[in-house]
């Protein structure tokens, strides 16, 4: 009788630590791609936080850069587009980033056949504001990002561009080459 104990016992033990080391694997999330990814997880738990970002466009404003300069070979001509898009940036987790966000892409692109040099100063007015400037090289009928301009740039990068108040100007002669 002592013998059948005994080996019930040992089969018992023998049993649990079966079930104690198979059934205690860690949990977590198993997703290379989530921001809360566990690298020693090896069973998902489903709490996996992937980030998603969208991007919606909340308005495009354009303004041509026309060339003054009498002795200029493109005299009275629209020798660059400028062009202020707006959008709004959301995430799908609070965690990723937060609260949906404003933001200013300023672009340029050439619309001459030359290699042109460009110090120009652009501004808005209204429920945007914001004066920029600066210095570019722009190639033949190149098109360029020139900046993104945040909520630390802009006091209210989710305000309203309205057309009759952004205007580009020109800080010096531009240099063709």
């Amino acid at each position: 009788m002592r013998i059948i104990i005994h080996s019930f016992c040992a089969g018992l033990i023998c049993f649990g630590s079966i079930l104690l080391f198979s059934g205690c694997k860690e949990r977590g999330c198993t997703n290379p791609a989530a921001i809360n990814y566990n690298s020693v997880a090896e069973e998902d738990d489903g709490t996996c936080i992937v980030c998603q970002t969208t991007y919606e466009s909340l308005g495009i404003k354009s303004r041509n850069l026309v060339d003054n300069n009498f002795s200029s070979p493109h005299f009275n001509q629209s020798v660059a587009l400028f062009t202020i898009e707006q959008q709004r940036i959301s995430y799908n987790n609070n965690v990723c980033g937060g609260s949906a966000e404003c933001i200013i892409i300023v672009s340029a692109t050439s619309l001459v056949n030359e290699s042109m040099q460009i110090l120009y100063d652009l501004q808005s007015s209204g429920s945007l504001s914001f004066s920029f400037n600066d210095l570019i090289d722009l190639a033949p009928n190149q098109f360029l990002i020139i900046d993104t301009m945040t909520a630390s740039n802009i006091s209210n990068p989710c305000g309203n561009i309205n057309s009759s108040t952004l205007n580009i100007f020109l800080n010096e002669n531009i240099l063709y080459y």
